[in-house]
């Protein structure tokens, strides 16, 4: 869960990070994405005591982005991938490779790549689709070209 990028979770569900009960450590890369996804206070919280936590609590340390209902998991789920899916997809893609750099090599590293990444979305037919959509006042419907 910690690798994803939005997290649905039903109300009734329950969380733990129980390595250090087990006489371990979060050696899975829970150390490096715990707080990165939670703040490092929160994630020390979980991470050295091994307590459990409910779906309201993953939602408050910013772990969880959505609670539903049990039986809603799913729609809410394809719902939030369908939002995403109707972006421009090179804005998409964007966003997530240069989020991925900065937690990877930091934000210098990322804050650099921000020219190209612009100077590709500028020079793309789907900026242009975007821009006559927000004059019309419509969604826009991009191509990923």
């Amino acid at each position: 869960m910690l690798c994803n990028q939005i997290t649905v979770a039903a109300e009734n569900a329950q969380f733990i990070q129980y390595e250090v009960s087990r006489g371990l450590f979060p050696f899975g890369g829970g150390t490096v994405r715990w707080p990165l996804a939670a703040g490092t206070h929160n994630a020390y919280r979980y991470m050295l005591t091994g307590e459990p936590f409910d779906a309201a609590e993953a939602h408050r340390i910013g772990i969880v982005q959505q609670v539903v209902l049990a039986t809603e998991c799913l729609p809410a789920a394809i719902e939030m991938a369908q939002k995403i899916a109707m972006q421009a997809p090179l804005g998409v893609q964007a966003v997530l490779r240069n989020t991925r750099l900065a937690e990877a090599r930091g934000s210098d590293a990322a804050l650099g790549r921000l020219r190209r990444e612009i100077v590709k979305i500028f020079l793309s037919k789907d900026i242009r689709r975007g821009l006559k959509a927000f004059q019309e006042r419509r969604p826009a419907r991009f191509e990923g070209n």
